[in-house]
């Protein structure tokens, strides 16, 4: 969810464009910080798996965080 903030900026610039200015600040991230807040989160949590092991399991948990997203917006289309 972090990196969705690094396509944030690019977001923000297409909505100015069509005249959309208001509502953004999800999509503004940290604004002049967000690349080295950026670096500093994967910076960490690259120090987190120090086996394959566990990288594998964060990897799958990664996965299923976005299967459930994707099962929750399933629900709410179909609602």
């Amino acid at each position: 969810m972090e990196g969705s903030i690094m396509g944030g900026s690019i977001i923000v610039q297409m909505l100015e464009k069509a005249g959309v200015t208001t509502g953004v600040s999800f999509f503004s991230g940290y604004g002049p910080a967000t690349g080295q807040k950026w670096g500093s989160f994967i910076s960490i949590l690259n120090s987190q798996a120090d086996t394959e092991q566990e990288e594998t399991l964060v990897i799958n948990s990664a996965n299923e965080t976005f299967n459930r997203f994707a099962e929750l917006f399933e629900q709410v289309e179909a609602a």
